[in-house]
């Protein structure tokens, strides 16, 4: 469901709020059953070939689980539940169960949350989504391309909620602007208040939550799943995933099926018309009233390139002068620099000031440290080795049918649960089972976690298709239909890129 909280947006007062679940019968089993589970499994649940302390880290894990997916309790507070669970069943020392909370992937990320916070703070959001769509032009088909891209690549940087959230006014006023232009030329127009019921205006928003989510696989920080990945990657198998050697695995992905969506998009929804009279002006007309690039907008993105040049370059450049250099400690540097250097707007502001921090989403970092915490934990007690033993079963399995069946059962899961929950729980299983299979462990874990990042068909399988659908502009019916052809597009693509790319690019071991 709740990938992940949107970054406070200043355009939030402006656009319609998804509505958030209350608290059902799921909620409700959920509260008991996981405790329930606990506890059966903790004093009847005696496998063969797993130890004690085996047995207690897998029904502290399977409570964990129940109450992410759920959602019994909020999430985060869900995430707090290895500090309290792992030390009172002996699995570790208290500071050995919260160093996973201090993982170098949580500061990366918190990195990238800061500089998101920046772009947010000075509309240089605005100005990159208005420019792409006027780049590409601006008929129906390239409009709906347009937000694709821009959405797509503010996404693979900024969260996929927050990203909807950020562009959904652009997206509502652009759609009003034409539907104007539409029934101006016909002489009818829609009844004040009402919104008109037409392909466009889907096709816009569903450009929006779909790019959300699409550009969110391009890099590290674009989606907690990635992250999930990297860091579970680093601390159970002692691989290290730097932000430029993502990239080359995530932004193929994105701009392949970025194209891939736009088609399929056009085909089951066709737009109503081929010409948009005065729609290139409205565009102009928008980007001429943000006024020329100010030069907080300049600074920002002077942050924002240096960070991102530094991620490519280090490890070829200054590896030699600062050998302890990672991901890391780029993306602190990045943020560190948007607190130092002065805004024009008064004497003693910067660019970013104390504020900035309470739009930090601090819940997902503590769901990244549970997520680590068990990964560690099922290193220590022997669990991952367990699942390996038990997952050998599917060694004649060719491994292309390994990698479309967990690309399906990633994608469809994550319709109805958390993403990033989904991929916590499964990055142990998947580097496990590629242990056992004698596969490359980082790649099915890539694989399960660009399938748990896609999910096309209910407003409830991420934030951004709830934020589309609370327009009112995208029917049930209509998110459903092409969401199904995405799906089964994005596990096509996926399994592709799993099989034949990713070991090309990572290696195969």
């Amino acid at each position: 469901m709740v990938s992940q909280p949107a970054l406070k947006s200043p355009d939030a007062q402006k656009m319609p709020a998804a509505h958030e679940s209350s608290f059902g019968l799921a909620n409700k089993i959920g509260l008991f059953l996981g405790p329930a589970v606990f506890l059966l499994m903790l004093f009847f649940f005696k496998p063969q070939g797993l130890s004690p302390a085996g047995v207690s880290a897998l029904s502290a894990t399977v409570w964990i689980a129940i109450w992410w997916v759920t959602e019994a309790v909020p999430i985060p507070v869900t995430s707090l539940l290895p500090i309290l669970l792992f030390p009172a069943l002996s699995l570790g020392k208290m500071k050995d169960v919260l160093a996973p909370y201090a993982e170098p992937t949580i500061y990366l990320f918190l990195g990238g949350f800061v500089v998101a916070v920046a772009i947010e703070r000075w509309n240089l959001h605005k100005r990159i989504a208005l420019a792409v769509i006027n780049m590409v032009g601006t008929s129906p088909s390239r409009i709906v391309l347009g937000f694709m891209l821009s959405t797509g690549i503010i996404s693979a940087f900024i969260s996929n909620t927050a990203t909807a959230m950020m562009m959904l006014p652009i997206g509502l006023a652009v759609i009003s602007q034409i539907m104007h232009l539409q029934h101006k030329d016909s002489h009818v127009e829609p009844m004040p208040g009402t919104v008109a019921k037409t392909n466009f205006g889907a096709l816009i928003m569903l450009a929006i939550a779909y790019a959300s989510s699409i550009g969110g696989v391009g890099s590290i920080i674009g989606t907690p799943p990635n992250a999930v990945m990297v860091g579970v990657a680093a601390k159970t198998l002692g691989v290290e995933i730097g932000f430029f050697k993502y990239m080359l695995v995530g932004m193929p992905i994105f701009i392949v099926f970025t194209f891939i969506a736009w088609f399929i998009m056009l085909k089951v929804l066709p737009p109503e018309f081929k010409e948009i009279p005065g729609s290139k002006e409205f565009i102009r007309k928008q980007l001429a009233e943000l006024g020329p690039i100010s030069n907080e907008e300049w600074k920002v993105l002077g942050v924002f390139c240096l960070t991102a040049f530094l991620w490519i370059i280090y490890p070829f450049t200054l590896k030699t002068v600062i050998p302890g250099i990672d991901d890391t400690m780029v993306a602190i540097f990045g943020a560190l620099l948007l607190f130092l250097i002065p805004s024009s707007k008064g004497k003693g502001e910067f660019l970013l000031g104390p504020k900035a921090l309470t739009k930090i989403p601090w819940d997902i970092l503590l769901l990244f440290g549970a997520g680590f915490a068990v990964a560690s934990v099922f290193q220590t007690t022997g669990v991952a080795t367990y699942m390996a033993g038990w997952l050998k079963g599917l060694g004649n399995v060719h491994l292309f049918f390994i990698v479309l069946s967990v690309t399906t059962l990633m994608v469809f899961l994550t319709e109805v649960t958390s993403n990033t929950a989904i991929a916590t729980l499964f990055m142990p299983i998947m580097a496990s089972l590629a242990t056992a299979l004698h596969i490359s462990p980082v790649g099915l874990m890539m694989v399960a976690s660009l399938g748990s990042s896609l999910a096309f068909m209910m407003p409830v399988g991420t934030p951004p298709n709830a934020i589309a659908f609370s327009t009112g502009y995208v029917n049930m019916r209509q998110m459903i239909k092409v969401g199904f052809f995405l799906n089964l597009a994005s596990i096509v693509t996926i399994t592709l890129f799993g099989y034949f790319w990713i070991p090309i690019v990572w290696g195969s071991k």
